[in-house]
């Protein structure tokens, strides 16, 4: 990876339509160099680049169309691209991680090489803004008397605008997305009766990376230590800006002193209570309701009263519809009970929340949870 990286970063051939980020950077050089370091230090690694993948990689190809000035962004706030296809003379338009090119939709994960392009010119970018200046405060104020022959004092020059955080429905609902199957692992573990099942989990360092990806500014602290018998218990405190305010979930974690498997106590028990913190803004959250009947059925009631009993399985449509109506409930507006559930859906719908029409009401929602992201 760092050979092909460099390869590539000797080309210092200025392009003849320059994009935004040759213009920050101020030379084909520096671009060249902060291209590789963003590239090996910050995207080296799934989903923006498989271990197995063969070259050129996905990231490589996206480190090349940066620096060729084939990536730009197309609105202010960064959450639209344009990017050049391999094929010339198309683009496509990258909305947010999500591209529009019908390799998006194949492979392990949604991340096509245009998607990844755009997410190296913004670390890139990052990393070539100045630091933002730490505030001062402004010293008393104190009564002058301006002198006859003064020179007139300078113009206050405005700050630059903050970009400010999204709102925390549209972070849950990015949260929430499902991932692909191979970054789900799995042990086995037995139970007290002797059965061997099969338990799905992540690690917490792919936690930290949805977070890095979706709540970017996320903060986590140990809250809590405590000691019960011969077990470790912590208590962890995740925190996520968004445009409503800092939200703050915790969660606790526990491991055994006598620990005799892989790891320390503590650091198990550390590990144990941040991804159950994060996943009470929805990571991996989906790994719980996928085989949890109970889960399905409550997502049903919430949404609309429990499906009458039926002489055969219920329909899958119908109960897809329902969860899905459930989640962007819950990403809009929060959980609740069916009352709010039912508002929630008249508020953004003006529809009753009947099964007739569900199709209208996933399709308002929809519409409605892209603008409050977009806002």
């Amino acid at each position: 990876m760092v050979a092909q990286l460099a390869n590539g970063s000797s080309r210092m051939a200025q392009p003849t339509d320059p994009s935004p980020l040759h213009t920050l950077a101020g030379s084909p050089e520096r671009l060249a160099l902060e291209l590789r370091l963003a590239a090996e230090t910050e995207l080296a690694h799934a989903p923006y680049q498989w271990p197995d993948e063969k070259s050129p990689t996905r990231l490589e190809r996206a480190h090349r169309w940066v620096l060729d000035g084939k990536v730009r962004p197309l609105s202010e706030d960064g959450q639209y691209f344009e990017v050049e296809s391999s094929k010339g003379g198309k683009t496509y338009t990258v909305q947010g991680h999500h591209c529009l090119c019908e390799h998006a939709d194949k492979g392990r994960s949604h991340w096509c090489y245009h998607a990844v392009a755009v997410e190296l010119y913004r670390r890139t970018e990052r990393r070539l803004l100045p630091p933002k200046a730490q505030a001062v405060p402004a010293p008393e104020a104190t009564a002058q008397v301006p002198l006859a022959n003064a020179a007139p004092e300078p113009c206050p020059q405005p700050a630059p605008a903050a970009v400010s955080p999204r709102p925390i429905a549209a972070i849950l609902a990015d949260l929430a997305r499902p991932l692909p199957p191979a970054c789900v692992a799995v042990r086995q573990e037995k139970s007290r009766d002797g059965s061997v099942h099969d338990i799905h989990y992540l690690h917490w360092y792919h936690v930290a990376q949805v977070l890095d990806a979706y709540a970017p500014g996320w903060q986590g602290q140990v809250a809590r230590v405590d000691t019960v018998g011969a077990t470790v218990a912590i208590t962890y405190r995740l925190s996520i800006p968004a445009a409503e305010g800092l939200v703050t979930r915790e969660a606790t974690g526990q491991e055994s002193e006598d620990l005799k498997g892989y790891g320390d106590p503590t650091s198990n028990a550390e590990a144990m209570a941040f991804k159950r913190a994060a996943a009470k803004f929805g990571v991996g959250r989906w790994l719980y309701e996928r085989d949890d009947r109970m889960g399905v059925a409550l997502a049903e009631h919430l949404c609309g009263g429990a499906a009458a009993p039926q002489a055969g399985p219920p329909r899958p449509s119908r109960r897809a519809q329902k969860r899905q109506i459930a989640e962007l409930v819950m990403a809009l507006a929060g959980g609740g009970d069916k009352a709010h559930y039912e508002q929630v859906v008249m508020h953004y719908c003006s529809l009753p929340l009947e099964e007739d029409y569900y199709g209208a009401i996933i399709e308002a929602l929809t519409k409605a949870a892209h603008n409050v992201e977009l806002a």
